[in-house]
């Protein structure tokens, strides 16, 4: 796997949220929220418990399997390596930001659970604004 150059901490997010927005436009295209569903209850319940604990480490753990499981699920696979070539870049600003900002654990959690609701409504449109507030929340904090 060829990496992906560092690049400003914004641009690693705009195309974390391209990318994960087209995910679920073609999961609801391809009518498969059914399958996502699931994995993205799993990984809320574990958030959920990360949150009451304050456990921040294996809170972004979770936050990350959520967002994989959107891009994994759409079934394209030269999005899914782009997007895997991102994560090593993502996981460094999840930690960073919810270290920085561990109050708003709560805040992405809610965020998390309206993302998956939109999913689970095959409303990708709502899933997209949701996502794109749910990046927005830490562009201030960069």
């Amino acid at each position: 796997m060829v990496p992906v150059p560092a690049g400003e901490p914004t641009d690693v997010i705009e195309a974390r949220e391209a990318l994960e927005a087209s995910a679920a436009r073609r999961i609801v295209r391809d009518s498969r929220t059914a399958a996502v569903l699931p994995d993205l209850d799993r990984q809320l319940a574990e958030m959920r418990a990360h949150v009451a604990s304050g456990d921040v480490r294996r809170f972004v753990a979770a936050d990350d399997a959520f967002h994989a499981a959107v891009v994994d699920h759409a079934g394209n696979a030269l999005v899914a390596d782009f997007y895997a070539r991102l994560r090593d870049h993502q996981q460094r600003l999840r930690h960073h930001l919810l270290a920085v900002r561990a109050g708003d654990l709560a805040g992405s959690l809610d965020d998390h659970e309206r993302l998956r609701s939109a999913l689970g409504a095959s409303d990708d449109v709502a899933y997209a604004a949701v996502l794109g507030e749910h990046v927005a929340r830490y562009r201030g904090a960069l």
